[in-house]
């Protein structure tokens, strides 16, 4: 019971919300993650996933504060973290089992149940289950978070019947803030221009799709008397990412310390020791992924210049890595059968500038902010993060458009595409009525050679609509728009 104590300060009388959530209230940015607000009172269990270090443990005493505040009794609201401590199912149920039976615990009350890293123990849905088919988690809400993406998801697939009925989505995903976040999170003059006329997400995506078609909205006009604050936002964007630690650092000194890049790595390095991913073969692989990013690549690709015996080990390092929210990867789109061509070669980006940054820093072994400043310091390469943020905001996109939330995977609807004439397209967003093409071009001008992917994909599709990506040029023409990357990313 002290360790409860130890876990729940705010169990005792006057007591705190812990030393994590003091760094939030120090902390010069604080960020309010929209999903915290996507949680309800229900015997529902809930998963929340999302990389290491994003601010999941924070975002549940966020909303441990917000119970609090609504007067739910301090001891009905138990948080535990299980990394490390949790072996096996039998442990988890005890402690579980302990709560709910604890002294000063209002019975008949509802019950809010926080449990943090439940990845670390394994097969833990067998204790939830036995719990909840022993009556024991009635009048009960639970939040389960974990870092890695195939076992919290795979996990609540054997809870069937036991998930209780939610009027949301009841597995969450958190990652690091899309720029329209940070945007909002750092100015707060653009916050209200955003809370005025682009809040909702169904305005941003129509203001989207009419670009896409050549028309520009009254919206576009008054963001663009602001691109120059905008554009100095985005470029610290392509240094931090959106993790709020590292925002935090870069906003109070100007750079990154190198602990905070260490912090990163470690936790990410101890995740694949734990899945039994061998670090050499990781930083080897994680190279080859820097060299070739953006283009696309076979696994044999990736594997060549290694020490690594087969390349059919490779596709499991990679899964690992996409798992645990580090990367994204794109396939080729079969317009025949309007499907991904699986056996193709694929396209892999980092989920978030940071996470690439801290990648490349430790395969190269440098100072990790020298070596963030030195990539971005070349023209290529900082193209090339552009359109890593440029993929990772369309999934979320991707997302946002579908229908089947509970079953979404954005492998299905969003690709790259090569014609026969071998002119590339750097993606396309598979809508409900038709395809959105997107050509990425980082640079001060677009040429005429820049478009024929784009004029290759209308001409086999019949598509009517496009927007092509760049640096600085604003354009818009009759069935598509030239868009600058900082006010594309607003609108996603």
């Amino acid at each position: 019971m002290s360790d409860f104590l130890d876990s729940n300060p705010w169990w005792r009388r006057g007591g705190d919300m812990g030393e994590s959530f003091k760094e939030y209230t120090r902390a010069k940015v604080k960020w309010d993650p929209r999903i915290r607000h996507r949680f309800s009172n229900e015997d529902v269990v809930y998963t929340l996933r999302g990389p290491r270090q994003v601010g999941k443990t924070t975002l549940i005493k966020l909303n441990i504060r917000d119970l609090l505040d609504k007067g739910v009794p301090a001891r009905n609201i138990f948080y535990y973290d299980c990394e490390g401590v949790v072996a096996n199912p039998a442990e988890l149920m005890r402690i579980i089992s302990a709560f709910l039976d604890a002294p000063g615990v209002v019975k008949g009350s509802r019950r809010y149940i926080f449990l943090d890293e439940i990845s670390s123990v394994r097969n833990w849905q067998a204790g939830i289950k036995r719990l909840h088919d022993g009556g024991r988690l009635k009048k009960c809400t639970l939040v389960l978070a974990g870092s890695h993406a195939l076992d919290v998801a795979k996990a609540t697939e054997r809870l069937p019947g036991r998930r209780g009925e939610s009027k949301d989505v009841p597995d969450k995903v958190m990652v690091p803030m899309k720029f329209a976040e940070y945007v909002e999170t750092l100015d707060e003059e653009l916050r209200r221009l955003f809370d005025f006329s682009l809040r909702m997400g169904e305005v941003r995506r129509k203001v989207l799709l009419n670009l896409s078609r050549g028309k520009e909205p009254s919206e576009i006009k008054e963001l663009r008397y602001h691109e120059n604050k905008i554009r100095r936002l985005f470029e610290s964007y392509l240094v931090t990412g959106g993790v709020p630690k590292v925002v935090n650092d870069y906003r109070e000194s100007g750079e990154i310390p190198e602990s905070t890049y260490k912090r990163y790595v470690d936790v990410v390095r101890g995740d694949l020791s734990r899945w039994n991913r061998r670090e050499g073969y990781i930083r080897r692989i994680l190279s080859r992924i820097i060299e070739t990013m953006g283009s696309p690549v076979s696994w044999r690709t990736l594997a060549e210049g290694t020490d690594i015996g087969s390349h059919n080990t490779v596709p499991e390092y990679v899964d690992t890595l996409r798992d645990t929210f580090m990367l994204c990867y794109l396939f080729r789109l079969d317009t025949t059968r309007n499907e991904s061509a699986f056996e193709k070669d694929k396209k892999l980006y980092f989920s978030d500038p940071f996470f690439l940054h801290a990648m490349n820093g430790w395969v190269n072994g440098g100072d990790p902010y020298e070596e963030t400043v030195r990539f971005l310091e070349n023209t290529e390469k900082k193209s090339l993060a552009v359109e890593g943020v440029v993929a990772d905001h369309l999934v979320r996109l991707s997302f946002q458009l579908s229908k089947q939330k509970q079953l979404f995977d954005y492998e299905k609807v969003l690709h790259y595409w090569r014609s026969n004439n071998q002119h590339e397209l750097d993606f396309v967003v598979n809508l409900e009525r038709g395809y959105l093409p997107i050509e990425s071009k980082y640079q001060n001008k677009i040429r005429k050679d820049d478009r024929y992917g784009l004029a290759d994909f209308a001409r086999v599709t019949g598509t009517k609509r496009e927007i092509i990506i760049s640096k600085n040029e604003f354009e818009t023409y009759r069935g598509g728009a030239i868009v600058p990357a900082w006010l594309f990313l607003l609108l996603v």
